[in-house]
């Protein structure tokens, strides 16, 4: 995984989806780690219950730059605004690597709200995109994306457990 940050423009396109599926895979599933390295290694108090607040607010968050990034659409182009969002996206899970060691306030703030404002910030291009190439199937061509983002964690949670947890470890309910 690490070559693809040093290969050639040129090559980006033939990737692009291998990194697109790379960088989508670190969504939801990471939530139980996140929430079990807080309370093994930074408060042993924390409520492993309270991870719960990522993904809602993660997805509050979606919802709300969702038609700010639509709006920037005719303005900056679908490009700038993928960019943009996506370097938010992606800087909230580096980000979050700093932050973890904080607590978890500080969790929510890199992880729920930076990763639901540029996912949603890009995500608006995704429907734009679609609705324009599809003009008379609008409402089909959304509804396989949001149905294809649904599934997305279906089959890619078991794949990132096994990546992440590949002897599939319990979890130790003392330390969590």
């Amino acid at each position: 995984m690490l070559e693809l940050a040093f290969v050639a423009p040129s090559q980006l396109d033939v990737n692009r989806h291998y990194i697109s599926s790379i960088d989508n895979i670190t969504i939801g599933n990471l939530i139980t780690y996140i929430t079990s390295y807080i309370k093994q290694k930074v408060d042993p108090d924390f409520n492993t219950g309270s991870a719960v607040w990522i993904s809602a607010i993660a997805l509050a968050v979606q919802g709300i730059s969702m038609p700010l990034g639509g709006a920037l659409l005719p303005k900056i182009g679908y490009r700038a605004v993928v960019i943009f969002g996506s370097a938010i996206n992606s800087g909230s899970v580096l980000l979050t690597y700093y932050t973890i060691q904080k607590g978890f306030l500080y969790v929510v703030l890199s992880y729920a709200v930076l990763l639901g404002f540029g996912f949603g910030f890009s995500y608006a291009v995704i429907f734009s995109v679609a609705a324009s190439w599809f003009p008379a199937r609008r409402g089909l061509i959304v509804g396989i994306i949001v149905g294809g983002f649904g599934i997305g964690a279906l089959v890619f949670t078991p794949v990132q457990t096994a990546f992440i947890n590949p002897n599939n470890v319990a979890v130790n309910q003392t330390t969590g």
